[in-house]
């Protein structure tokens, strides 16, 4: 009996250790309309129309995929509502465990050392297109000073925009 039990306990472990790791999204997703309707993922670049590698029910806000990813790819989760723009986010579909929100103010997956490494990029591309903008408008100025100072920063910021890339 001890045997039996002994290698029993042998070959669940080997199983156990056997079985590959994979991915788990836990996500949210903030719409009123969400709930009993799914969110998809897709291979990066989303089209719109391209057919899905996955879908998830939303029930109560809340959704999760679960597989194994072969490689890392860069993928998106979009929750698409009649006569709206998708809501969509993009990160690293990767074996790990991560957490994903779709809101108005926030999209984001985070967990793992890339997709944290992505959201804190989209950050910084975010803030540096602001201050983009801000050039842009200088650049319009009837000021002569104003226009030639924002050459400048111009510069600076096009230099900038290079090195975050």
């Amino acid at each position: 009996m001890k045997k039996l039990l002994s290698l029993t306990a042998s070959a669940l472990f080997l199983v156990a250790c056997s079985e590959k790791p994979g991915y788990v999204i836990s996500g949210s997703v903030s719409d009123a309309e969400a709930n009993g309707k799914y969110v998809y993922l897709h291979q990066a670049p989303f089209k719109g129309n391209q057919a899905a590698i996955d879908s998830a029910l939303v029930e109560n806000n809340s959704f999760t995929f679960t597989g194994t990813a072969d490689t890392a790819k860069a993928c998106v989760i979009a929750f698409l509502k009649e006569g709206a723009r998708p809501k969509t986010v993009e990160f690293v579909l990767e074996n790990a465990t991560l957490t994903a929100t779709l809101n108005d103010t926030e999209r984001s997956v985070v967990g793992s050392p890339a997709n944290d490494n992505l959201v804190a990029f989209f950050q910084q591309l975010k803030e540096l297109n602001e201050s983009g903008k801000t050039i842009a408008e200088e650049l319009k100025s009837e000021d002569k000073a104003i226009a030639e100072a924002a050459k400048e920063k111009e510069e600076a910021f096009e230099k900038q925009l290079n090195d975050l890339y």
